[in-house]
């Protein structure tokens, strides 16, 4: 159940009966309820989901400025779209590449709690009928293609200082089925959906601008096609969410 649906059922709570508390206080106990859950209800959607990447046929501010351009476009396949009406696509025939990267000014990325930090999903998929098989034959004549890893990495920096940060994924995806190959996947797979998470730290003190930058990489040379993004937010920190329940609480608690 969400927060806000627990929140919900907490305010419909009917009348506080403790022994020993008259009506008034049990009236009185009750509008302090009722003021906290409709504090929390107010606050909680400023910690709901931030969407950073929709790309409803536009970038979102999404660049590709260090590498040659893999080839955006957009498609409304629904296998593809997991918001709304379209996702972003982006051919891939250069092994690894950065497919594209956001810069948030020192103001957004302080409102956006990347202070504190901040969890980032990103819906991936692939179709298998875009891809060329491809392989590449050892001096022995055996096959070594090994397929494609869509999301490798993400890499936070500083663009004022250099420092930057490369981050794995929480949880590699299992395309094959027996954790033979976690995190890669192959044409042969069939089409593939997966919801990448990145748990970003807090980077208390930075006062810069911020940029996190995508990386795919595929394996074989002649192993080319299409990865396609959709729905890329921003997840709050869960400890803020936590303490805002916590907070309210406390007050009830003290107020008693």
């Amino acid at each position: 159940m969400s927060v806000g649906g627990r929140i919900t059922m907490f305010c419909r709570l009917p009348r506080w009966k403790r022994v020993g508390k008259t009506k008034k206080e049990e009236q009185s106990m009750s509008r302090k309820v009722f003021v906290i859950c409709l504090a929390l209800i107010l606050v909680y959607p400023c910690y709901a989901d931030i969407i950073i990447g929709n790309w409803e046929l536009q970038s979102d501010g999404w660049f590709d400025e260090f590498m040659p351009p893999p080839g955006y476009f957009y498609s409304s396949d629904s296998r593809v779209v997991t918001l709304d009406n379209w996702a972003l696509g982006i051919y891939n025939d250069a092994g690894w590449i950065q497919m594209a990267g956001k810069t948030f000014t020192n103001a957004e990325a302080m409102a956006l709690r990347f202070d504190v930090g901040q969890i980032l999903r990103i819906d991936m998929s692939m179709l298998a009928e875009e891809w060329e098989l491809g392989s590449e034959i050892d001096t022995q004549g055996n096959e070594t293609h090994w397929g494609v890893r869509p999301l490798e990495n993400i890499v936070i920096q500083d663009d004022a200082t250099g420092w930057w940060q490369q981050l794995t994924p929480d949880v590699l995806p299992d395309f094959a089925g027996d954790g033979s190959r976690d995190g890669v996947w192959k044409p042969e797979d069939g089409d593939a959906q997966f919801e990448y998470k990145f748990s970003i730290p807090g980077q208390d003190g930075f006062t810069s601008d911020l940029t996190i930058l995508l990386i795919t990489n595929r394996g074989p040379v002649d192993l080319e096609g299409a990865v396609y993004l959709d729905n890329a937010r921003l997840i709050p920190e869960p400890a803020t969410i936590a303490m805002l329940g916590l907070g309210g609480l406390a007050l009830l608690r003290r107020k008693r």
